[in-house]
């Protein structure tokens, strides 16, 4: 193993992996999130219990109690609607809507749990809302009763005041008038009054005024005598009698005050029974909020310790990143720049050193880089030569030409152009095969080639069997010179020809042209080309085998 091979395995031993260092960091950084993660997790596990009990338990049982209560109020007020009836058809209206909220209560009972206490107090309502019914119904059975018997008594005191005893006796009118007013008087009043005692003292003056009413032996004729006595007994049987009005009128006070007392008392219960419902939802509501608070003073304990733990994690990610940032990203936006071409790797290397996989990274790249260069270099080289001849090409002559111009023009030199056209090459191609044709072009670009004495000159293929030499500051003689040397060089060569129309060996045709040292203003390259090719157009019409000059 060689001293190199040495030193790449101790570097590589003694090499500090990033991805070992990266990746302890993101492993402590990983344990350390997984723990608030599993932290948080379970906590979170144990308010989403706390917030379902109170979605599925606490609140409902407090919208249900409250929901108890409000109901419990609306039954107060048609417990009041069902004791102020006073028709069937408001009886039935009031018993229907009581019966329908004590069944919805009763349902929403069952939906909650309640203490006894409370059920009992609904079972106490219940049973008064009976007894209730039952006494309006009863007020309403008297009522009517009564309705009927007062229609008979005002009826019976109008037979009174529709009665004339004579005709002869205005006296005796006059008694019986002032009778029946007395009566009437006190029946109607008997009727109106509401307190018991009144109507029982009512009842007695009535009575004392039955009594001293006129006998009816008084009265003139025995049917009419007849008639004052029937009216004498319904009037005692409607009014005076167990079963008259007068003790209808008191039965009825009697009942309308049980059913008003026991409506009072009723609704009472019903609104002792909404205050309990709400009491309890108080209870469960505050209950509630004990427990809300304490779960709260958790939770905040909770997010301060995953706040701790969180900012520790942050840390660690800020000092990762800032490692990654320095060790990474820098270094390999430095190794980017290297590689775009922006930065030489000379200035770049102490960005990227150390000791890790970037700066093996940027090694390898020196050596590829350098290794590109190299083939660039031979690249650009084979771009700028022929591939059949060796010499410089198209391309090449193009780029020469352009600068050896611009430098005769600025320094005033003169500069010589030479135009070479091989006599005959179709009918030698055609004679001889292409590959025969292929060689002689390469002997003639090498005998031009070895005849160019200076580094400035060149010699490139023009396209097909034409070459072009550029001659720098090199005047008109010199250019002749040099181009009846080349044409005697060829032919020397002595290359058998003879489908040739000047000689029996391969011969070339020149035109030149030269850019004058002091008028080079008024030419430009294209200009002094064009000259040539003209020069190389005569040599061919002269005959060929020949050099002209423009």
């Amino acid at each position: 193993m060689s001293e190199a091979d040495v030193l790449l395995h101790d570097k590589k031993q003694n090499r500090r992996s990033l991805r070992l260092v990266f990746t302890l960091s993101l492993g402590a950084l990983l344990m350390v999130f997984s723990a608030v993660s599993v932290f948080t997790f379970y906590r979170l596990l144990e308010t989403n219990s706390v917030i379902k009990e109170l979605a599925d338990k606490s609140i409902p049982r407090i919208l249900k109690f409250d929901q108890i209560a409000n109901t419990a109020n609306e039954l107060r007020q048609y417990t009041e609607q069902l004791s102020n009836a006073r028709t069937p058809p408001s009886l039935r209206l009031a018993r229907s809507n009581t019966q329908a909220k004590v069944e919805q209560i009763s349902t929403l009972f069952n939906e909650v749990s309640s203490d006894p206490i409370t059920i009992t107090e609904f079972d106490a309502i219940s049973e008064e809302l009976l007894e209730l019914q039952a006494l309006v119904e009863k007020r309403l059975l008297i009522v009517d009763s009564l309705n009927i018997a007062e229609g008979k008594v005002y009826r019976l005191l109008s037979s009174f005041a529709s009665l004339h005893p004579t005709e002869s006796d205005e006296l005796l009118n006059r008694r019986w008038a002032e009778q029946y007013a007395d009566l009437f008087t006190l029946t109607t009043q008997a009727l109106a009054l509401n307190r018991l005692n009144e109507i029982r003292q009512l009842k007695d003056n009535i009575q004392a005024s039955v009594n001293k009413l006129l006998p009816p032996n008084d009265f003139p004729g025995l049917e009419l005598q007849q008639t004052i006595r029937q009216l004498y007994d319904e009037f005692a049987d409607l009014v005076l009698s167990q079963r008259g009005v007068i003790d209808l009128r008191m039965e009825q006070l009697k009942i309308e005050g049980r059913a008003v007392g026991r409506g009072n008392f009723t609704a009472n219960l019903v609104a002792d029974f909404a205050r309990s419902v709400q009491f309890q939802a108080a209870l469960i509501s505050q209950a509630v909020v004990e427990e809300s608070s304490r779960k709260n003073r958790m939770i905040g304990e909770q997010i301060q310790v995953i706040t701790i733990s969180l900012s520790v994690a942050l840390v660690i990610l800020i000092i990762i990143t800032w490692h990654l940032k320095v060790r990474v990203i820098d270094r390999l936006t430095t190794l980017d720049n290297l590689v775009k071409g922006n930065l030489d790797f000379s200035h770049a290397r102490s960005a990227i050193s150390g000791n890790d996989e970037i700066t093996e990274i940027a090694e390898t790249f020196e050596q590829f880089a350098n290794k590109i260069e190299i083939q660039q270099k031979e690249l650009a080289k084979l771009a700028l030569l022929d591939g059949l001849t060796g010499v410089a090409n198209r391309r090449a002559f193009d780029s020469e030409w352009a600068k050896q111009f611009s430098q005769a023009k600025r320094f005033q030199q003169c500069l010589s152009l030479l135009l070479i056209d091989v006599d005959y090459f179709k009918p030698f191609n055609d004679f001889y095969g292409h590959q025969k044709g292929d060689a002689v072009l390469k002997i003639i670009a090498t005998t031009i080639n070895e005849r160019l004495h200076r580094d400035v000159d060149l010699v490139a293929r023009y396209g097909g069997e034409e070459f072009v030499v550029v001659l720098p500051d090199t005047e008109k003689a010199g250019a002749a010179k040099v181009a009846n040397q080349l044409k005697d060089a060829i032919e020397a060569l002595g290359i058998k020809h003879e489908k040739s129309g000047v000689a029996s060996a391969v011969t070339i045709s020149i035109g030149t042209s030269t850019l004058p040292a002091h008028e080079s203003d008024s030419y430009t390259p294209e200009a002094i080309i064009k000259q040539a090719d003209v020069a190389l157009y005569c040599a061919k019409k002269l005959g060929r085998n020949r050099v002209e000059q423009s």
